[in-house]
């Protein structure tokens, strides 16, 4: 069983986008719930707490509402590479932040903490968990930090770094280092294509320095410290550039020290002001130690999580322990709850069980020791109608204190089936097992627990579709039940029909996050690597009527596309159907899509609205992509072009999309032009598409009622108007690989709408489209369109007239318009393929 391990401070959900061989460890986050904003804000009370003056936030200008998402990486994210080779992918932003990693070709699974400290995103494996502040600078993996300064894949190749040797001479350098071998410090680098290399040298120094009992460890990270023997420390080469782990002020306290001073594994994240050994600030600390205990009895791995339930801000720590290495806190007098998950490793990484066990009131007066004994735990059981194995496990929960302050955590566990998907066939992966022990009565504030379950057929192959899938969420607001199995019969699930359009071979992943209100971070549970297209019969059921938010995603090479649904719940006992992936991808005003905004109390985060104005300032922040299903998408382009024009002027033009524009006080006319042109990637179902934007507007007398978890821009204070851009929706007759029906014409559905929740919007009356059926060398209007029900009803020929050429593909120019005079004109070039066009070589992103 592999378990992804999370600690400290949750902060909430956004999307991410996937490539074959990446494992999601949204889940692994850690912030404090209180705030979307993350561990600053819910410490302080829900308001920003005071910056580092030697941190990032003062170093370096904020950024301007156009930059927001800039630091994750705003649409389509951001890829870094940490120095141990794991490449990680960010989404959203501060608060909103969605992550996958891929792993090292070093051969360890890729254990992965994601934890905000100061509204920093930091990304720690976890085989380098044990040496944060000692051997390795934690600026190393703030991947807010690195994407500020420069240091993300996009802009560079390797990241700087000063290394300390032990002695003046050194026989060796550090493997993936590059620097002088003499003198006490050098400076040098570590080239991104070789941090592999340092990376399967920390894991080997990792099991070195945990005497992990032989037979537990791979072959590749056994042996001596990895070629690290040598090092004393290894840090970033930005001097004053990033707090140190954790951020100072109320943010979180800076790292406690153990028990009588000793800088020694296991290491611990959080803890008290620092200040003394045995007193702080005029605060007596006593010495509270904890050990885990595997199931067999046996000294046991574990993370442990500690609070102060009086006040978080007192005092919390995460530490990483190992057999017969038990952690050692100096923490103030008070109330704590302490949860360990305590695992069985077979490998460096990798579990074959993981026990959840909650201490949730634990009074420490004097000096004292627990122990997190996984004996008292109960096995997690499922029983499915149709045969079933687990291929991941989430177990999470949340502690609120007598303040109303919370922690929380959660661990993510990948079966047999996932293994294999993620790391491919050739060696063998052991069965996933999970326990938990029940908490009962436990006093202060409150324990909120949750098991997630995904469970597919036996014996799925690798790069298989599984036939079904099960996906189940149990979340119990007491704390862990003492009922743990769950029997579960046809009545108690909902049947979803799971249709996954690809015009060519590929292969996809799927994801699916239960959504608990006592947590602002949820856990992804995920089908990697399985045929497209396909089709999938998915179950949902659990406690309750669980909220689930669906993504799917493709694998095209360096082109993987992301398809985001809208979360909801599934009604045990009926079946319905959903289509994914299906095209042609047009622009949509999806605005959970887009930019994201802080609150204007700086206690959370949003959405900014896709089109909106703010007095004389227009905001567009339209997503590149929708399916046909409504889904919206993220899909790489090797190009684009805006073009903004102010009563038939062009103003402004950018090779980009989105952005902020100027606008005139009184009414005027306005276009948008965008051109997107998808990166190449053999298909000839890339589509380039063109979309013309025209309508009127004034400045307002008084701003459009939102949704709350919309924010204007640029100004998140201020209110705005909605923009009355149309767009459209197409509903091809088309197979899952892009293909009209053969020997009849095609008839389809089209629809102009509105951008949600625009009150003010005119219906979508007029409608014409026109037919190419050479990539757009000449075009034929379509003579059957008819107005149906809101849309429109358009019948296209099978073919081209007597005489006319054909590619093999249909392109599509619209033009729509609502009775105020706002129109849209899109030309989408290979809309979909004529049956006779030969399979084999389209992209599976979509038709």
């Amino acid at each position: 069983m592999h378990w992804s391990e999370p600690p400290g401070p949750t902060a909430p959900r956004p999307t991410r986008r996937w490539k074959r061989g990446w494992l999601l460890s949204a889940a692994l986050a850690a912030a404090l719930l209180g705030c979307a904003g993350g561990s600053a804000a819910a410490l302080s009370g829900g308001k920003t707490p005071p910056v580092d003056p030697a941190g990032p936030l003062s170093a370096l200008p904020p950024a301007s509402t156009a930059q927001i998402a800039a630091t994750a990486g705003g649409r389509g994210g951001t890829v870094v590479t940490l120095i141990t080779g794991e490449r990680v992918h960010v989404n959203g932003a501060a608060g909103h932040q969605q992550v996958s990693v891929t792993p090292s070709a070093s051969g360890a699974v890729p254990l992965v903490d994601t934890f905000t400290v100061g509204g920093d995103l930091y990304v720690v494996p976890r085989d380098a968990g044990p040496y944060l502040g000692t051997l390795l600078d934690q600026r190393l993996f703030d991947v807010s930090l690195l994407t500020r300064l420069g240091f993300d894949d996009a802009r560079q190749k390797a990241i700087p770094v000063t290394v300390g040797w032990k002695a003046d001479r050194h026989p060796v350098a550090a493997p993936g280092v590059t620097a002088p071998i003499k003198g006490r410090t050098t400076s040098g680098t570590v080239d991104k294509s070789r941090a592999t290399a340092f990376g399967a040298a920390l894991a080997s120094r990792f099991a070195a320095d945990r005497h992990v009992p032989a037979g537990r460890v791979s072959a590749r990270v056994t042996g001596k410290a990895g070629g690290l023997d040598e090092v004393n420390a290894v840090s970033l080469a930005m001097p004053g550039q990033g707090p140190l782990l954790p951020a100072s002020g109320e943010a979180a306290p800076p790292a406690g020290r153990p028990a009588g001073g000793q800088a020694a594994p296991p290491a611990t994240v959080g803890g008290t002001p620092d200040g003394g050994e045995s007193a702080t600030n005029g605060v007596r600390l006593y010495t509270l130690t904890i050990d885990a205990i595997e199931r067999d009895g046996q000294p046991g791995y574990a993370r442990i999580d500690v609070q102060n339930l009086d006040d978080l801000r007192h005092y919390w720590s995460v530490s990483w322990v190992g057999p017969g290495q038990p952690v050692a806190l100096s923490v103030p007098a008070g109330r704590y709850s302490i949860e360990a998950f305590v695992g069985t490793p077979v490998a460096s990484s990798l579990f074959q069980t993981s026990t959840f066990v909650a201490l949730p009131d634990v009074a420490v007066r004097r000096d004292r020791a627990v122990t997190a004994d996984a004996r008292t735990a109960k096995p997690m059981t499922i029983t499915t109608p149709r045969p079933a194995e687990t291929g991941m496990v989430g177990l999470s929960y949340t502690r609120e204190g007598a303040d109303g302050r919370a922690f929380a955590g959660t661990v993510l566990g990948f079966g047999r089936s996932e293994l294999l998907q993620v790391f491919g066939p050739g060696q063998e992966y052991p069965d996933l097992r999970a326990f938990a022990t029940p908490t009962g009565a436990h006093g202060v504030g409150a324990l909120h627990f949750a098991d997630s379950w995904l469970l597919e057929p036996p014996g799925r192959g690798f790069g298989a579709n599984p036939a079904y899938a099960y996906y189940l969420d149990y979340a119990d607001d007491e704390g862990v039940p003492t009922r743990l199995d769950h029997d579960l019969g046809a009545d108690d699930l909902a049947t979803v029909q799971e249709n996954y359009s690809a015009d060519r071979p590929g292969q996809g992943a799927e994801f699916f996050s239960p959504h608990h209100s006592w947590s602002p971070y949820d856990a992804y549970l995920s089908v990697y690597n399985f045929a497209l297209p396909g089709t999938r019969t998915n179950y949902f059921g659990g406690a309750g009527s669980p909220v689930w938010q669906p993504a799917v995603f493709d694998d095209v090479g360096d082109a993987a596309a992301s398809v985001v649904g809208t979360a909801r719940a599934y009604e045990p006992g009926r079946q319905t159907s959903e289509s994914w992936l299906r095209g042609p991808l047009v622009p949509t005003p999806t605005a959970e899509s887009g930019l994201v905004a802080p609150s204007p109390a700086g206690d959370g985060h949003g959405f900014m609205c896709p089109v909106c104005r703010q007095d004389d300032i227009m905001l567009f922040d339209v997503t590149d992509y929708g399916d046909a299903a409504g889904h919206w998408a993220y899909l790489p382009r090797s190009g684009e072009d805006l073009k903004f024009y102010r009563d038939d002027v062009l103003t402004q033009e950018q090779p980009r999309s989105g952005g902020i524009f100027p606008m005139l006080p009184g009414s005027a006319s306005y276009k948008i032009d965008w051109v997107t042109h998808p990166a190449p990637t053999g298909s000839p179902l890339d589509s380039t598409v063109e979309s013309a934007w025209t309508f009127t507007s004034r400045r307002p007398d008084r701003p459009d009622k939102i949704p709350s978890f919309e924010y204007c821009g640029p100004d998140v204070t201020r209110g705005c108007s909605l923009l009355p851009l149309v767009f459209a929706g197409y509903d091809l007759d088309v197979d899952q690989s892009g293909r009209a029906p053969a020997d009849r014409p095609e008839t389809f559905r089209l629809t102009g709408y509105h951008q949600a929740h625009e009150t003010n919007a005119s219906p979508v009356t007029k409608a014409a489209v026109e037919v190419s059926f050479d990539d757009g060398a000449t075009w034929t209007a379509v003579s059957d369109v008819r107005a149906d029900h809101g849309g429109f009803v358009v019948t296209v020929p099978a073919g081209p007239p007597a005489g006319g050429k054909s590619t093999g593909y249909v392109s599509l120019r619209t033009r729509l318009s609502d009775t105020s005079g706002s129109a849209l004109s899109q030309t989408i070039t290979r809309a979909y393929a004529l049956p006779t066009t030969a399979a084999g070589n389209a992209r599976s992103h979509g038709r």
